[in-house]
């Protein structure tokens, strides 16, 4: 159903067709992260850029945003860029943020989706050691966390799945 809603400004009206689910951003949209007063923040913006939605708060620098392959969740890390960060996941709209990791002294990034969507293959690498690191694993609900790849003094990074061999 379409909703028309009129504007009167002194002399001028002005009118707007709104069609529904218009300011919904759909499956083309960008997922980006950006610097705001000194912190990442993750934004989400429909495909000309004239909708955009800030995605997660100011307070804590959110980075490394990465959508589900069915389009529905958004991983990305959390924390402070010189100390620990953890892997959180969220709808696309921003809403119902869950944190999957729980790590004190490991400083992580680059998510990569599971081809079914139900596991992140990340980084993690010590804050004590940035050479040393490790690539790991764990499901979109917080459980089975696993070190995929540990080679002591090797920088393991950036892994990615690829789909055509699941």
């Amino acid at each position: 159903m379409k909703q028309i809603t009129a504007y009167r400004f002194k002399n001028l009206i002005a009118l707007f067709l709104i069609l529904p689910g218009s300011l919904h951003l759909n499956a083309q949209s960008f997922i980006y992260s950006k610097t705001v007063s000194c912190k990442e923040i993750i934004f989400s913006a429909n495909d000309d850029f004239s909708i955009i939605k800030q995605l997660t708060s100011s307070d804590t620098n959110c980075w490394d945003p990465v959508v589900s392959p069915d389009g529905k969740y958004i991983a990305y890390f959390k924390g402070n860029f010189e100390y620990a960060a953890d892997l959180w996941v969220m709808e696309t709209d921003g809403e119902n943020a869950k944190r999957l990791t729980f790590d004190v002294i490991n400083w992580s990034s680059h998510p990569s989706w599971h081809p079914d969507g139900r596991q992140i293959l990340y980084e993690s690498a010590s804050t004590t050691d940035k050479f040393e690191s490790f690539i790991r694993s764990v499901n979109i609900d917080g459980t089975n966390h696993r070190i995929l790849i540990n080679n002591t003094g090797d920088h393991d990074r950036f892994p990615c799945m690829n789909p055509s061999d699941t």
